[in-house]
């Protein structure tokens, strides 16, 4: 082989190695959750309109096994929950999620150090685990976000059946955090909910003393 043959082929290998370092590194992509929701909304309607299957209904889960919460102020909470389903037909419009009586206590503030770490511990293999990334920021672009998604990713086992979604956060969660960061007492019978939000229909208000 000639010096310009041998040249121009380590060269090739060269880019090509170059190239496969830049997609790796290609890993933090942000997400817009009110554009994934407009999205979405636009590939049901197609769907209907053209007698396709519909997408599977977002509010078939309204809250995961485990759930992330980010707050405004990029604060990363945890609580874990029974996967809770709507069922029925109409199901992709049933999305306001029922008020389930959380506690304070029920949510656990995650050190950003130590996310990882806590993402593994509560991960199990041999389990179905549901977990749901809930923000009260629209534009996730930062690094506290990245660092979740990384870490859940490499925790989650597809063969399980294993899965993550991305949302809003809920009422009843906004109401149980602001809560909680102000040290204040919190009843939920004692919230003024707002039925667009949460449904409290299956729920009996007794006003305390």
């Amino acid at each position: 082989m000639s010096m310009k043959k041998l040249y121009f082929l380590l060269l090739l290998i060269f880019f090509f190695l170059l190239n496969c370092t830049k997609k790796e590194e290609v890993k933090d992509v942000p997400y817009i959750i009110s554009k994934a929701e407009a999205d979405y909304k636009k590939m049901l309607k197609e769907s209907r309109n053209h007698s396709i299957p519909p997408p599977p209904p977002r509010g078939t889960f309204v809250y995961g096994s485990s759930n992330f919460i980010i707050d405004k102020d990029t604060n990363v909470f945890y609580f874990q929950q029974p996967s809770f389903f709507i069922c029925g037909t109409g199901a992709e419009n049933d999305t306001v999620p029922r008020l389930m009586e959380f506690k304070k206590e029920d949510f656990i503030k995650i050190p950003i150090n130590s996310i990882q770490d806590f993402v593994k511990l509560n991960y199990k293999k041999g389990e179905r685990n549901f977990a749901h990334i809930a923000s009260q920021i629209d534009t996730l672009n930062f690094k506290v976000y990245f660092d979740l998604v990384n870490a859940i990713t490499q925790s989650t086992y597809v063969r399980n059946g294993d899965f993550f979604i991305i949302r809003k956060t809920t009422q009843e969660e906004d109401t149980v955090i602001d809560y909680k960061k102000k040290s204040k007492s919190y009843y939920w019978e004692d919230i003024k909910w707002d039925t667009s939000r949460t449904d409290t229909t299956h729920y009996k208000f007794v006003k305390r003393d």
